[in-house]
This record gives structure tokens, sequence and C-alpha cells, in this order.
């Protein structure tokens, strides 16, 4: 910003405000009536709340560029999930675009969203609490083989299992909000350790239904 739109700035600006003495469309017109060089370009920077259709309008009138920051309201998060087509512009970084026009808005915009996506990382490449080395869900129990961080109980890592599992069963699989006083484990549990026969175990584990199916052919 040169010299003379500075002092235009600072003299059409309350001090510790960002609302001019004449409104932000007279603020705009006086930037760029005083600001305008042969061979430069003026771009606005419009934080949230300030990309009015009146101001967007003006500045487009006065053939001047801007940037502006955009709340993410209902309307724009449902254009945003229609995106098929997602462009990498870095490692994680994700870009897409497309026209929407909101509310008190006489035309359509272009709108530019960024999404970062991040793999899932483990510090320092340890497990969090831990392990499922092996599992297989039966119709009235579940057999698994955990390896648990030595820093946890048995029964803080089995708590934790149960209630983490039980919570998302009963709100996403059974699409239930009322969580209190509910109960899908029994209070009980079964823990052994395993040793030398850690591969005998995890075999068992996977092919338990065959086992059970068998115990019931020798039974009849």
């Amino acid at each position: 910003m040169n010299i003379e739109a500075k002092s235009i700035t600072d003299g059409y600006l309350k001090p510790g405000t960002c609302v001019s003495n004449d409104g932000l469309d007279g603020f705009v017109r006086k930037i760029a009536a005083h600001a305008d060089r042969p061979g430069e370009d003026i771009i606005f920077r419009l934080d949230k709340g300030q990309a009015s259709g009146a101001i967007l309008d003006t500045i487009e009138e006065l053939g001047t560029g801007y940037v502006a920051k955009a709340k993410l309201t209902s309307t724009i998060m449902g254009r945003v999930s229609r995106i098929k087509k997602w462009g990498s512009i870095g490692n994680v970084h994700f870009a897409a675009n497309f026209k929407l026009r909101l509310s008190g808005w006489s035309n359509a915009r272009r709108f530019t969203v960024i999404e970062r996506n991040l793999p899932p990382a483990r510090p320092n490449g340890q497990m969090l609490l831990f392990d499922m080395l092996e599992g297989h869900l039966m119709s009235g129990h579940v057999h698994m083989c955990l390896k648990i961080l030595s820093k946890y109980s048995v029964s803080y890592a089995i708590g934790f299992l149960k209630g983490k599992s039980a919570v998302r069963i009963h709100r996403w699989i059974l699409g239930s909000k009322k969580l209190t006083g509910l109960n899908f484990w029994a209070r009980g549990y079964y823990v052994g350790t395993v040793g030398l026969d850690e591969s005998v175990v995890r075999q068992y584990i996977r092919n338990q239904e065959k086992h059970a199916q068998q115990m019931q052919l020798d039974l009849k």
C-alpha cells in the first residue's frame, strides 16, 4: 500500500475498529480511487461477515479484485459435500472450485475449498492403548488376542474397549440417541496370558466357529 493510500486508511477508519466513518462502501470507493496505479492491481481482502452482496457488487463495479472468507453455512457445506473432483495441491492438501449464489447476492460467485487430509499417525510408532492381534465375534461371545501397552492395566484396557464399542453399537449401528442406562456387554470377562502358545491360541480364535460347529455335531 502506498503512502497516499495508507493516509486514507488511517483517516478513514476509526481507531481500534474496522468500521469506516462513511461505511464500507465509501471506504472501498475511496481506496480504489486514490490507490490506483498503472500496471498494478487492487485486491481487497474481506474477512467473514464482510462479503455482503452490496459490497461485492461495488468491488466488481470498480473493476478491482477481491478475496473473501466465507462462513461454513449449511448451504455451503451442502455444496461442498457434492464435490466429485478434487485436485491435489500438495502431499495432504486438495482443492476444488464451484460457483454458488448466496442469499442477498445478485449473481453466483466462485468458491475455492481447500481440504487437508492427514493420515492417522501413532506417536513415535507406538500403539495407543492396545493392538488387536486376533479377534472373532460369535453370537454369544467374542474372543480376542490383545497386545496391551505395559503402562495400562488389563482391567483398564478391557473397560475402555467395552465402553467405546458399546457406545458405537448403540449410536451408529442401532441408531439410539439415548445412551444412559443402556447395556450391551456382560459385566464379567475372562483374561488369560499368552506365551509360547500364542500361535495356537490365535489359530483357535480364528477358527473357533468351526470348532463350535464340530462340537455341536459331536453332541448329536
